[in-house]
């Protein structure tokens, strides 16, 4: 038995804890154990927002054992195996959770605030590095813009990427079922089908 950490990250409006809630029913939708927690903060204001999805895998022919399941939503310093960014700068702000095995999907866009200084974006993915070279970063807004007018469907996209090239353990099938609009649904397969460039 062990666990897989997801850390969702972004700020107030990118529709971080609708991401998490959804890994989260993804999760319970296959039968495996999930535990989660949202930090709001100051995310109503244009500050951090973060929702997490600790899922609980069994080996085959493991039997239940509670001792070991994860039974808080907290993640601990180093010990996220995946980290979804909706938003560059909070990438920043989460990488106490990444340890050189985690895994990061970088939504490669800052939501800049008026009055704050920002870092330059190209930095945001060697920043991250440093930490583990397993970072995939797309500009997904920019995608979700050309194709349907509207960053709404930024998230799809991260999420279809996630479940390609990273070791996410859920089904495709399971997590595309729980999108509603057919627009989510042809963003999930967008991200599905997106070449990245390098994904070391």
């Amino acid at each position: 038995m062990r666990t897989y950490n997801v850390q969702v990250c972004g700020v107030g409006g990118t529709g971080v804890m609708e991401l998490g809630a959804l890994l989260r029913q993804a999760a319970i939708a296959e039968g495996t154990a999930v535990v989660g927690l949202e930090r709001r903060g100051s995310a109503q204001r244009g500050g951090g927002a973060s929702s997490s999805a600790r899922l609980v895998i069994r080996e085959e022919n493991e039997t239940d054992d509670r001792r070991r399941a994860a039974l808080v939503g907290t993640i601990s310093f180093g010990q996220a195996d995946l980290m979804i960014a909706t938003e560059a700068v909070q990438a920043l702000r989460n990488m106490h959770f990444l340890s050189e095995f985690s895994e990061v999907v970088l939504n490669n866009r800052a939501v800049k605030l008026v009055g704050l200084e920002y870092p330059d974006i190209d930095d945001v993915a060697g920043k991250l590095k440093e930490i583990t070279e397993r970072v995939r970063a797309l500009d997904a807004s920019q995608i979700s813009m050309e194709r349907f007018g509207s960053y709404r469907w930024t998230n799809p996209i991260l999420l279809g990427v996630a479940l390609r090239h990273t070791g996410l353990p859920l089904e495709r099938e399971t997590a595309e079922s729980l999108l509603l609009r057919e627009e989510e649904k042809e963003a999930f397969r967008m991200g599905l089908e997106y070449e990245l460039e390098s994904s070391t």
